[in-house]
């Protein structure tokens, strides 16, 4: 008996509603068409199409409440969208890493809003929460100090389309951080974004300061001033 090549048909059944649909209109022919013969052809036929559904119909649920467990805001907007079943449909098979998957609905929503199939809200929520959940599964080391301003090790930074807080649709820009009381995301304002994202560890204050200005229409003083501040919120590494 090929029960590797029988287990792989039995799992297509659960989890693939294209496979279901062929299973429930002839079972035989479907058992055929799989490549299955003899014993394992006859076993697989002799299953009822309804236990079938109903086993799927669980695994559904149960796939629902493992996404739900770490992408709270994401599966909500999913809901409210009507699009689990379209993600189902697009991925029938489960990653068994939680940040894997989380990071794959994250990448079939940005295409899915692309396409126009899904929300930029629902995107915007699933990068979010994907990213979080990445910087809680990280454990960066601690930061050097260092003569020129560097990112603190760990750190995200998001640009959205929404403010997630109430979905309304405006520029919003996020840094996810790793701080004293473990991972934090909160929103920033357009100039620490320029000044956290011009603080790659090779460009001096100096320079930080006047390109983070200069892209967001602000003060070089005021650049200057946010930049001494993300240092000692913890933002940047210990300016040496």
């Amino acid at each position: 008996m090929d029960v590797k090549r029988f287990q792989e048909e039995l799992a297509a059944l659960l989890m693939e509603e294209r496979a279901r649909r062929s299973f429930a209109k002839d079972a035989k022919a479907h058992a055929r068409k799989a490549g299955l013969k003899g014993k394992e052809a006859r076993i697989l036929a002799a299953l009822d199409a309804g236990d079938v559904g109903y086993f799927a119909s669980r695994r559904e649920i149960d796939r629902r409440g493992m996404l739900r467990a770490d992408l709270p805001q994401t599966c909500e907007r999913l809901d409210e969208e009507n699009r689990v079943l379209r993600y189902f449909r697009a991925h029938p098979y489960a990653l068994e890493d939680p940040l894997a998957e989380a990071e794959r609905v994250a990448r079939w929503a940005r295409q899915a809003a692309r396409k126009g199939q899904v929300s930029v809200l629902l995107a915007d929520t699933a990068l979010f929460e994907a990213t979080l959940l990445r910087a809680r599964t990280a454990s960066p080391k601690p930061a050097r100090p260092s003569a020129r301003p560097r990112r603190a090790p760990g750190l995200k930074l998001l640009r959205l389309a929404h403010d997630l807080s109430d979905g309304a649709e405006r520029p919003c820009h996020v840094a996810i951080a790793h701080g004293p009381h473990g991972v934090e995301a909160g929103e920033v304002d357009a100039l620490a974004w320029h000044v956290l994202r011009a603080a790659d560890g090779k460009r001096t204050s100096t320079q930080v300061a006047a390109l983070a200005a200069r892209q967001a229409a602000a003060p070089a003083s005021k650049a200057r001033t946010t930049l001494r501040r993300l240092a000692r919120e913890g933002f940047l590494a210990p300016l040496a």
